[in-house]
Protein backbone atom coordinates (compact mmCIF):
# COMPACT_ATOMS: atom_id res chain seq x y z
CA UNK A 1 0.00 0.00 0.00
CA UNK A 2 2.58 2.50 0.82
CA UNK A 3 4.61 1.76 -2.10
CA UNK A 4 1.27 2.30 -4.80
CA UNK A 5 1.12 5.89 -2.44
CA UNK A 6 4.37 6.22 -3.11
CA UNK A 7 4.53 5.64 -6.63
CA UNK A 8 1.57 7.80 -6.93
CA UNK A 9 3.27 11.14 -5.36
CA UNK A 10 6.50 10.36 -7.84
CA UNK A 11 4.12 10.51 -10.29
CA UNK A 12 2.12 14.16 -9.36
CA UNK A 13 5.79 15.43 -8.62
CA UNK A 14 6.96 14.30 -12.31
CA UNK A 15 3.74 15.88 -14.17
CA UNK A 16 4.46 19.22 -12.22
CA UNK A 17 8.04 19.53 -13.49
CA UNK A 18 7.14 18.96 -16.69
CA UNK A 19 3.90 20.92 -16.58
CA UNK A 20 5.70 24.03 -15.07
CA UNK A 21 7.97 24.90 -18.23
CA UNK A 22 4.86 24.64 -20.40
CA UNK A 23 2.94 27.16 -18.33
CA UNK A 24 5.91 29.78 -17.96
CA UNK A 25 6.20 29.77 -21.70
CA UNK A 26 2.17 29.75 -22.30
CA UNK A 27 1.90 33.18 -21.39
CA UNK A 28 1.02 35.98 -23.53
CA UNK A 29 3.91 39.08 -23.00
CA UNK A 30 3.94 42.50 -24.51
CA UNK A 31 6.50 42.38 -27.09
CA UNK A 32 7.93 44.19 -30.25
CA UNK A 33 8.46 41.70 -33.09
CA UNK A 34 10.83 42.42 -36.35
CA UNK A 35 11.09 40.34 -39.32
CA UNK A 36 13.29 39.82 -42.05
CA UNK A 37 12.11 42.63 -43.78
CA UNK A 38 12.85 45.21 -41.19
CA UNK A 39 9.31 45.39 -40.57
CA UNK A 40 8.28 46.23 -36.58
CA UNK A 41 5.08 45.19 -35.07
CA UNK A 42 3.81 45.62 -31.82
CA UNK A 43 1.58 42.71 -29.96
CA UNK A 44 1.80 40.22 -27.68
CA UNK A 45 3.63 36.96 -27.91
CA UNK A 46 4.50 33.89 -26.29
CA UNK A 47 7.60 31.27 -27.02
CA UNK A 48 6.55 28.00 -27.23
CA UNK A 49 8.98 24.97 -25.73
CA UNK A 50 9.66 24.00 -29.54
CA UNK A 51 11.21 27.54 -29.86
CA UNK A 52 8.19 29.01 -32.43
CA UNK A 53 7.07 32.43 -31.39
CA UNK A 54 3.14 33.10 -31.45
CA UNK A 55 2.23 36.51 -31.93
CA UNK A 56 -0.94 38.31 -31.52
CA UNK A 57 -0.13 41.53 -33.84
CA UNK A 58 -2.10 44.86 -32.32
CA UNK A 59 -3.85 45.83 -35.20
CA UNK A 60 -5.02 42.52 -36.44
CA UNK A 61 -6.54 40.32 -34.01
CA UNK A 62 -5.36 36.50 -34.70
CA UNK A 63 -2.87 34.69 -33.96
CA UNK A 64 0.40 34.22 -36.49
CA UNK A 65 3.32 31.43 -35.72
CA UNK A 66 6.66 32.67 -36.62
CA UNK A 67 10.10 30.97 -37.04
CA UNK A 68 13.43 30.90 -37.61
CA UNK A 69 13.00 32.06 -41.82
CA UNK A 70 10.82 35.01 -40.74
CA UNK A 71 12.00 36.73 -37.44
CA UNK A 72 14.78 38.59 -37.24
CA UNK A 73 14.50 39.43 -33.34
CA UNK A 74 11.94 39.85 -30.97
CA UNK A 75 11.76 41.62 -27.56
CA UNK A 76 9.90 40.52 -24.67
CA UNK A 77 9.13 42.76 -21.87
CA UNK A 78 7.65 40.99 -18.11
CA UNK A 79 5.14 42.47 -15.98
CA UNK A 80 7.50 45.03 -14.63
CA UNK A 81 8.38 45.87 -17.78
CA UNK A 82 11.82 45.00 -18.29
CA UNK A 83 12.83 44.05 -21.42
CA UNK A 84 14.38 40.29 -22.72
CA UNK A 85 15.90 40.66 -26.62
CA UNK A 86 15.83 36.90 -28.38
CA UNK A 87 16.97 36.19 -31.94
CA UNK A 88 17.87 32.97 -34.20
CA UNK A 89 21.23 31.69 -34.67
CA UNK A 90 22.80 28.56 -35.75
CA UNK A 91 25.50 26.97 -33.98
CA UNK A 92 28.92 26.57 -35.87
CA UNK A 93 28.59 23.21 -37.80
CA UNK A 94 25.03 22.56 -37.32
CA UNK A 95 21.69 22.99 -39.16
CA UNK A 96 19.47 23.47 -36.54
CA UNK A 97 18.54 26.93 -35.21
CA UNK A 98 18.18 28.22 -31.66
CA UNK A 99 16.38 31.12 -30.31
CA UNK A 100 18.40 32.59 -28.18
CA UNK A 101 18.30 34.55 -25.11
CA UNK A 102 20.52 38.05 -25.38
CA UNK A 103 22.24 38.19 -22.17
CA UNK A 104 25.29 41.03 -23.42
CA UNK A 105 25.19 43.07 -27.13
CA UNK A 106 27.52 44.86 -28.83
CA UNK A 107 30.44 44.01 -30.65
CA UNK A 108 30.26 40.88 -29.50
CA UNK A 109 27.39 39.30 -28.16
CA UNK A 110 26.70 36.26 -25.25
CA UNK A 111 23.56 34.84 -25.63
CA UNK A 112 21.84 31.90 -23.08
CA UNK A 113 20.03 28.96 -24.63
CA UNK A 114 16.91 27.04 -22.63
CA UNK A 115 16.99 23.29 -23.41
CA UNK A 116 13.74 20.99 -22.14
CA UNK A 117 14.55 17.64 -22.56
CA UNK A 118 11.79 14.83 -21.70
CA UNK A 119 12.18 11.54 -21.64
CA UNK A 120 9.25 9.25 -21.02
CA UNK A 121 8.73 5.81 -19.96
CA UNK A 122 6.50 2.97 -19.04
CA UNK A 123 5.66 4.58 -15.58
CA UNK A 124 6.70 7.81 -15.58
CA UNK A 125 7.73 11.32 -18.01
CA UNK A 126 10.37 13.34 -16.50
CA UNK A 127 11.74 16.62 -17.68
CA UNK A 128 15.23 18.15 -17.26
CA UNK A 129 15.72 22.03 -17.78
CA UNK A 130 19.57 22.61 -19.14
CA UNK A 131 21.24 26.26 -20.02
CA UNK A 132 23.26 26.68 -23.05
CA UNK A 133 25.75 29.58 -23.46
CA UNK A 134 27.40 30.64 -27.19
CA UNK A 135 28.88 33.29 -28.31
CA UNK A 136 29.80 35.69 -31.53
CA UNK A 137 30.90 38.72 -33.55
CA UNK A 138 27.84 41.21 -34.37
CA UNK A 139 26.53 40.17 -37.84
CA UNK A 140 27.91 36.67 -37.60
CA UNK A 141 25.64 33.78 -39.26
CA UNK A 142 26.36 31.43 -36.10
CA UNK A 143 27.63 31.26 -32.95
CA UNK A 144 29.84 29.45 -31.36
CA UNK A 145 29.07 27.62 -27.69
CA UNK A 146 30.98 27.47 -24.58
CA UNK A 147 30.18 24.39 -22.63
CA UNK A 148 31.76 26.41 -19.40
CA UNK A 149 33.50 28.76 -17.47
CA UNK A 150 37.48 30.05 -18.29
CA UNK A 151 38.95 27.02 -16.82
CA UNK A 152 37.38 24.99 -19.74
CA UNK A 153 40.20 23.00 -21.60
CA UNK A 154 38.69 24.77 -25.15
CA UNK A 155 38.15 27.74 -23.93
CA UNK A 156 41.32 28.95 -25.72
CA UNK A 157 40.10 27.83 -28.19
CA UNK A 158 37.63 30.53 -28.06
CA UNK A 159 39.47 32.95 -26.71
CA UNK A 160 41.74 32.85 -30.08
CA UNK A 161 38.79 33.66 -32.16
CA UNK A 162 36.96 36.31 -30.52
CA UNK A 163 39.46 38.03 -27.78
CA UNK A 164 42.62 37.76 -29.99
CA UNK A 165 42.48 41.40 -31.16
CA UNK A 166 42.90 42.55 -27.62
CA UNK A 167 46.08 42.19 -25.92
CA UNK A 168 45.09 43.60 -22.57
CA UNK A 169 42.10 41.32 -22.27
CA UNK A 170 44.67 38.14 -22.86
CA UNK A 171 46.94 39.27 -20.42
CA UNK A 172 44.10 39.61 -17.72
CA UNK A 173 42.37 36.51 -18.59
CA UNK A 174 46.41 34.95 -18.45
CA UNK A 175 46.51 36.75 -15.14
CA UNK A 176 43.17 35.20 -13.58
CA UNK A 177 42.14 38.81 -13.69
CA UNK A 178 38.45 36.89 -14.30
CA UNK A 179 38.17 34.57 -11.15
CA UNK A 180 34.89 33.32 -12.25
CA UNK A 181 34.37 29.62 -13.76
CA UNK A 182 31.68 29.68 -15.08
CA UNK A 183 29.29 31.29 -17.79
CA UNK A 184 29.23 34.89 -15.65
CA UNK A 185 33.09 35.06 -15.78
CA UNK A 186 32.72 34.59 -19.53
CA UNK A 187 30.13 37.03 -19.28
CA UNK A 188 32.39 39.68 -17.71
CA UNK A 189 35.02 39.28 -20.67
CA UNK A 190 32.55 40.10 -23.07
CA UNK A 191 31.29 42.79 -21.51
CA UNK A 192 34.78 44.07 -20.99
CA UNK A 193 35.74 43.17 -24.55
CA UNK A 194 32.78 45.65 -25.62
CA UNK A 195 33.59 48.34 -23.53
CA UNK A 196 37.59 48.34 -23.88
CA UNK A 197 38.37 46.63 -26.98
CA UNK A 198 35.43 46.38 -29.85
CA UNK A 199 35.31 49.38 -32.50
Amino acid sequence: MFSVITKNIKRVCYFIIFLIPILVFSQKRKAVLTLNDNSVHNGLAMIKHNDKIVFWHSNEGGKVKYNYDQVKQIIIFDKKGESTKYTYKKQRGKKKYLLLRILVDGGLLFYEFDENIYLNSYSSSIHMHTKEYYISKKDQDFVDRIRVGIKFKKFEKISNVYFKDCSDLISKIESKYFERDDHKGVKDLVIYYNENCSN
